[in-house]
């Protein structure tokens, strides 16, 4: 409930500062403060958990009408959705999309690309498996079946950066803490499904989704007594400098429910990548070559 009137009394405010010149003419003697400060006593609310500043924008001066905390520090939370909104609309036009490209090198000979074939991040965060499946059905409409050269992914629209300074500095591997990329896909996490065996003592069948390349998993887990608890872990390891690796380990009980772990990765780029290939071979396009990272040329 107080989550609830958090919003409302908030998004009540800035709706009025934003959108209600004309009425806030009208209750700028008072009214407004009065109507305010009746809200502020009607909710749960304590009003030193609240931070809220009105200003009138007329006739190009801006006048204070109500001051509630406005030097407290605060922690932002949400909120700091609208900031980021109203900056990536100053500097993006509504409309502007975020596209994923396929772009190569090299001739195509009787269905095969004898060049590279370069995935191109445009900095897309919805970038998922339906999306994936769209890049690569138009692929497949081009007519080629296979890819002599190496699969290349363009990370370079955004930094190097994988994690914002203002997330904690300690790292973990959940799938809250994945890191960010101009090329990301399924939001740089990964699905593992773990189900029992048929008996007490069987290995556990261990899923991952969508498969790929990319993660190596090492199954240790087993099926427990059906009177058992789960208690399954999972970690996630280096697994050289461009894949990861993922142990599952702990028991599930016998005829137990199907148990979904999310999992962050480590580099989005290359994770894209090895997606890409998966799905492609799904589609009987093959590529030859290796999966690595590096920049479109001008030439493709």
């Amino acid at each position: 409930m107080n989550n609830f009137l958090r919003f409302t009394l908030i998004f009540w405010v800035l709706a009025l500062c934003i959108f209600s010149t004309v009425p806030l003419l009208a209750l700028a003697n008072g009214d407004l403060v009065n109507r305010l400060n009746e809200t502020l006593n009607q909710s749960s609310i304590k009003q030193k958990e609240l931070s809220i500043l009105v200003t009138l924008h007329a006739e190009g001066k801006a006048t204070e009408v109500f001051n509630l905390n406005t030097k407290e520090k605060f922690i932002p939370a949400s909120l700091t959705k609208i900031l980021t909104a109203g900056m990536s609309l100053e500097k993006y036009p509504v409309g502007f999309r975020f596209v994923t490209e396929l772009l190569a090198t090299g001739p195509v000979e009787g269905g095969q690309l004898k060049g590279d074939l370069f995935l191109k991040g445009g900095g897309d965060p919805s970038f998922v498996s339906e999306s994936m499946w769209v890049l690569v059905n138009d692929f497949v409409r081009s007519g080629i079946k296979s890819v002599e050269g190496d699969l290349v992914v363009d990370d370079s629209r955004f930094d190097s950066e994988r994690f914002d300074q203002g997330r904690d500095p300690q790292r973990v591997d959940r799938a809250y803490d994945a890191p960010v990329g101009a090329m990301s896909f399924n939001w740089n996490t990964v699905n593992i499904f773990v189900r029992p065996g048929k008996k007490k003592g069987d290995k556990a069948q261990v899923f991952i989704d969508p498969e790929n390349s990319y993660i190596q998993l090492i199954n240790k887990a087993v099926t427990g007594s059906s009177q058992s608890k789960r208690n399954l872990q999972a970690s996630r390891k280096p697994n050289g400098k461009s894949t990861d690796m993922i142990v599952i380990s702990g028991s599930i009980p016998q005829g137990g429910d199907e148990f979904v772990i999310y999992k962050g990765v480590s580099h989005p780029d290359l994770w894209s990548a090895h997606n890409l290939r998966s799905f492609l071979l799904k589609r009987d396009i093959s590529i030859k070559g290796s999966i690595r990272s590096g920049r479109v040329p001008l030439e493709a």
